[in-house]
């Protein structure tokens, strides 16, 4: 068969470079789709720790001041406090994890001044007996806790955690 000039290998030829250009055309898409997406889901999780960030800052105007805290902390020793945290501790859902895991344990939190974007960076043991939620890393809890030892990363003993 014969279309002015053009032969069925070259036909075959121009489908196979047609579609190769296609398929080319198609990766191109989705790689600029993925990039889209990733870049997406980057700014939603830097709004939403910037919102939760927020949030906690707004939780703590009525609380003691966390700067305070941070750079006076022998002042808080043997004192019961009470503070929204987020989890740092690296326990996640998908792993069928939760703080619940760690009763017995020591657990890392951090939050934020109201005014302030210090950061706090507290380590609390959960003792045996404690109700814990069901949080994960990233998860927001208000934790009551006593400060044994007027130190950061030791001595502190958590009374009640439970979900803002």
């Amino acid at each position: 068969m014969h279309l002015q000039g053009v032969t069925n290998t070259g036909l075959l030829g121009t489908l196979l470079f047609l579609s190769a250009c296609s398929t080319s055309n198609d990766s191109s898409q989705q790689q600029i789709k993925k990039s889209s997406n990733d870049s997406r889901q980057q700014q939603i999780k830097k709004s939403s720790n910037d919102s939760r960030q927020q949030q906690i800052k707004k939780r703590n105007q009525t609380q003691f001041d966390i700067v305070d805290f941070i750079d006076n902390t022998m002042k808080y020793k043997g004192k019961q406090l009470t503070i929204p945290v987020i989890v740092e501790e690296p326990i996640f859902r998908d792993d069928g994890r939760s703080l619940r895991d760690c009763i017995g344990r020591t657990v890392k939190f951090y939050s934020f001044g109201p005014n302030t974007d210090t950061r706090l960076d507290i380590v609390i043991l959960l003792p045996r007996d404690l109700s814990v939620p069901n949080a994960c890393y990233g998860d927001e809890v208000k934790v009551t806790f006593v400060c044994k030892e007027g130190n950061l990363q030791i001595g502190n003993e958590a009374k009640a955690i439970v979900r803002p």
